[in-house]
């Protein structure tokens, strides 16, 4: 919920869509504050319901300065995430558990200790 600036509840006409949208501005008030008020938009894809409203939303957001002072976290955020996918790319889950599974058996198992010796 922290990275959205816009909210879509598409299919709006299904039973529900109104307090799943009503849930979401409840939300949107336990964020920080913002240049940038977070839109919540309902739509209906199959009948064009919404559609020019969440274009206008997007265009105004393009305009928005909150835009460009929250790029560098977001591709810090993205950035982080690819870094932490490539260091695990060699780990094997069930290798860890075997490992794990023998220390912890064996009466001698620190996770900080264990994780270090990993890095």
């Amino acid at each position: 919920m922290e990275i959205a600036d816009i909210f879509v509840v598409n299919k709006s006409d299904r039973p529900g869509s109104d307090l799943f949208k009503a849930n979401i501005i409840k939300m949107l008030h336990q964020r920080p504050a913002s240049t940038w008020a977070v839109p919540v938009i309902a739509t209906m894809a199959t009948e064009g319901k919404g559609i020019e409203e969440l274009a206008q939303a997007i265009e105004a957001h393009d305009h928005s300065p909150e835009t460009n002072t929250r790029k560098p976290y977001l591709l810090a955020e993205k950035a982080y995430q690819l870094i932490q996918a490539s260091r695990m790319t060699d780990i094997d889950k069930s290798t860890l558990l075997a490992e794990i599974q023998a220390l912890v058996e064996k009466g001698d198992f620190n996770l900080y200790g264990y994780v270090a010796g990993k890095g």
